[in-house]
């Protein structure tokens, strides 16, 4: 109900409806392809631009979304918790899951671009559905931690759209791993997202996957859930009366 009811006001008096959701990871690629798509080796091993753009600003708009929604889920619904039982971790839980739609109505327009440009599908697609869910497990345990921090402290509400434009950069959203040197790498790897990317990628376009990213990346996400999980339950001793 709650995730019914986040898509339905979202997009209750919008022109296009859900279609939004598609408008900005395509005008993001449109305008990097624009900006980056002569330079050579932004996208690592041969994979036409315009579509590399498209996964990575598809997969940073989920997870920056997702992120965001958590931390303000439960602000946002004070005066729900305050006034019937809803146990509290459904609100950041439902949060993330709205963005599980938006993710989904984005993967066709991914599987369109990957047949426009000749990139067949194969079966490592079927791990970058693994490292999908892997993402989404990453995002909930920073949800978490997030949410429980945001009842407390309201400046995460400024700091996390900031931390998000500088993760951006940071992260092979619009560019490869592959180009930097062997021994920058390592430190790019060090972000979770850097891996979980980069395996996806691997997955969808049968590139070589990087196994100390992966792990790296693994070792983030449950150190995020334990953490959040932790965090959550401090929290929520006294969670109404600090709404």
């Amino acid at each position: 109900m709650l995730v019914w009811r986040d898509l339905r006001v979202r997009y209750r008096q919008t022109a296009i409806g859900a279609a939004w959701i598609l408008v900005q990871p395509l005008l993001l690629a449109s305008v990097a392809t624009l900006v980056f798509g002569r330079m050579r080796g932004l996208a690592g091993d041969g994979v036409p631009y315009p579509l590399f753009a498209y996964l990575g600003l598809w997969l940073w708009g989920f997870f920056g979304a997702a992120l965001t929604g958590a931390a303000n889920s439960l602000v946002g619904h004070s005066q729900l918790l305050g006034k019937v039982y809803l146990p509290p971790v459904i609100v950041p839980v439902a949060s993330i899951a709205t963005r599980l739609v938006d993710l989904a109505v984005g993967l066709p327009v991914l599987l369109g671009m990957m047949w426009f440009h000749g990139v067949a599908v194969t079966p490592g697609v079927l791990g970058a559905a693994g490292l999908l869910v892997v993402l989404v497990a990453l995002c909930l345990g920073l949800g978490l931690v997030a949410a429980s921090l945001m009842v407390r402290f309201r400046d995460v509400g400024q700091v996390l759209p900031f931390a998000l434009q500088i993760g951006l950069f940071a992260t092979p959203v619009v560019y490869s791993v592959q180009l930097f040197p062997p021994h920058v790498r390592a430190w790019v790897y060090l972000n979770p997202l850097a891996g979980l990317f980069e395996g996806i990628r691997a997955g969808l376009f049968a590139s070589p996957v990087e196994p100390f990213g992966l792990t790296v990346a693994f070792g983030w996400t449950v150190l995020a859930l334990w953490g959040g999980i932790k965090a959550f339950r401090a929290a929520e001793r006294s969670l109404v009366d600090a709404l």
